[in-house]
């Protein structure tokens, strides 16, 4: 079929509910999922990883009911969305697909037409098989090893660390420990950062005698930001800052030492994001799938920036003194790591609440729009929720104007 008749079958999206629509459409990108290739040289050390992408699949969605009774239409489908079943689109360009819809926004301030925008992301029926491992206790357990693994690997592989090489590596936790000084700590978790810093200072002075307790300071330290009685996105735009000071100066990088130093120390980080993601503070943290989602974009985004930068420190061959190629069951298994926790998310999105937009077509207050979206409880929790997630001031408690936006979850 050519993509001309393809187009003209137009698409059809059934909702969980049963009920079948079949709106104009804008053909929309898709991501693809998130893969690792490795590639093993003869008479080389090592293997070659490249950068992978995010797992799953996901699909912008972008789709307009038109016509008299385009509200009636639209309004219709708001209702049937918030049905949890997943739904079936049949789309002419990508096929027959399973799909749950993670935000969609309604826009009719167009004359004689509702456009409605949003993304899906493709999801298994609950008729396949299901998952036996609990994702927690796997992935608490997965990180304890690759940070093991990490530090036996740089301990071993090391020749002993010159001057300059104990000032980067002691140069990295000074800077790590600067970034995280305005991050939100209780007195307590204050003080337990502080005596990790000194004990890895006094490691990293004494790590020609014990190098492997020296890693095993350095992999405490850069760890304790993601136990931090903090949101879990709080956490990770604390340790995107860290990870992108360790990134900021792999130009200068000439020895192997150095590199391994990168490779551990920015790939502990990444540990610290995964981890973060098992530790969340409240329900509050993965309470919607607009917010899980973008944990695992930054996630996956930075291992992928981790990927391109060891790749540019990588030599051609292991056989030259100077030569560098990074560890191979140190990266796997961080790329395994990684790759089982943004599944973990995805899966977490998949039954989190879902976003919705729209922009209300009258003045309105948050008592009524909360009652229309959520309904009413006797301790106005819904009016709270509803409060915090549109960021309502003092200046909108009274009156919310016609055609502000407004965003509510399902």
């Amino acid at each position: 079929m050519s993509w001309i008749e393809r187009i003209e079958t137009g698409i059809i999206i059934r909702t969980g509910d049963g009920q079948e629509y079949e709106p104009l459409y804008m053909n929309t990108l898709k991501r693809q999922g998130f893969n690792v290739a490795e590639y093993n040289f003869p008479n080389v050390a090592g293997t070659l990883v490249k950068r992978t992408e995010r797992t799953g699949i996901r699909y912008a969605l972008e789709i307009i009911f038109q016509g008299e009774n385009h509200l009636d239409i639209s309004d219709a489908f708001e209702k049937s969305s918030r049905d949890s079943r997943f739904w079936v689109v049949s789309h002419p360009m990508h096929g027959r697909l399973n799909m749950q819809p993670v935000s969609l926004k309604y826009d009719n301030t167009g004359l004689n037409t509702t456009k409605i925008s949003g993304e899906m992301i493709e999801t298994i029926t609950e008729d396949s098989p299901k998952v036996s491992v609990d994702p927690r206790e796997q992935t608490v357990k997965d990180v304890a090893t690759v940070g093991e693994t990490m530090a036996e690997a740089f301990a071993t592989q090391t020749t002993e660390l010159s001057a300059g090489e104990t000032v980067l590596l002691d140069g990295n936790m000074e800077t790590l420990n600067t970034d995280m000084a305005n991050v939100e700590k209780t007195n307590d978790e204050a003080n337990e950062y502080f005596n990790l810093f000194n004990q890895v200072n006094a490691a990293v002075i004494d790590y020609t005698a014990e190098p492997l307790i020296a890693m095993q300071a350095v992999k405490d330290f850069i760890m304790y930001p993601s136990l931090l009685q903090i949101s879990v996105a709080a956490r990770f735009t604390a340790l995107i800052t860290q990870f992108a000071s360790l990134a900021g100066g792999i130009a200068e990088l000439v020895t192997p030492n150095d590199k391994k130093i990168y490779e551990n120390n920015a790939a502990n980080v990444i540990v610290a994001m995964v981890n973060s993601t098992m530790n969340p503070l409240n329900d509050d943290d993965f309470e919607n799938a607009v917010g899980v989602l973008s944990v695992a974009d930054q996630l996956s985004d930075t291992f992928a920036a981790y990927m391109v930068n060891i790749d540019s420190l990588q030599t051609d061959n292991g056989g030259d003194p100077d030569s560098y190629i990074p560890d191979f069951e140190s990266v796997s298994g961080l790329a395994n790591l990684v790759e089982f926790a943004i599944a973990n998310l995805f899966q977490i999105a998949l039954n989190a609440s879902q976003e919705r937009r729209v922009y209300i077509e009258k003045d309105s207050n948050a008592v009524l729009l909360a009652h229309r979206y959520y309904g009413l409880k006797v301790d106005d929790s819904t009016i709270d929720e509803f409060i915090r997630n549109n960021n309502i001031g003092l200046s909108e408690i009274l009156q919310i104007r016609k055609g502000r936006e407004i965003v509510y979850y399902v």
